[in-house]
């Protein structure tokens, strides 16, 4: 397994460079296309804010992109949990009971261009029907904000940054 790294800071909203939303979504459409197909592991930390709790929720684990078949996202701390849509099955429970989610629990992750995973293998059609593109702080760093009101419930938007190089992603943050 390889696992690209790269550092970046999530550019604040007003440091931004202003691009045309279509030219930023060819740029993320010709570097997603030189992906090859390729399993990316990665640790993550989330942070959820909760209106009724003082404290955030946070959870810590890997994801891994098995691109193109899908992603395996396993949190470990604090209670074990995974979701994983390889296979172009959503499933989802404890690591060794993982259980298919039904289409119609699976809510605002449907409206994704393939789910999560298709994402990242998406052309520039899917990526402009699900997200408004803008440029992000570097040459290929984007802020995808959803177009759906659905999927906007869940998810305000994704910092994602592209290994020009190999066309995998080397940091995403959901906010």
């Amino acid at each position: 397994m390889s696992s690209p790294r790269g550092r970046s800071d999530v550019t604040a909203a007003a440091d931004r460079i202003p691009v045309e939303d279509g030219a930023a979504t060819e740029r993320l459409a010709s570097l997603l296309a030189r992906r090859p197909a390729a399993v990316v592991e990665a640790p993550f930390r989330q942070t959820k804010y909760v209106a009724l709790l003082r404290a955030p929720l946070v959870s810590a684990g890997t994801v891994l992109f098995d691109l193109p078949d899908g992603v395996r996202w396993t949190v470990e701390d604090p209670e074990p949990f995974v979701v994983d849509t390889r296979g172009g099955v959503l499933r989802a429970g404890p690591p060794d009971e993982l259980r298919p989610v039904p289409p119609s629990l699976a809510g605002p992750l449907a409206t994704l261009p393939g789910g999560f995973s298709g994402l990242f293998g998406a052309g520039r059609q899917e990526i402009e029907a699900a997200f408004r593109v803008e440029a992000g702080g570097g040459p290929d760093e984007f802020r995808l904000t959803p177009r759906k009101e659905i999927l906007g419930r869940i998810l305000e938007g994704i910092d994602v940054r592209i290994d020009a190089a190999s066309g995998l992603p080397v940091r995403v943050v959901l906010h």
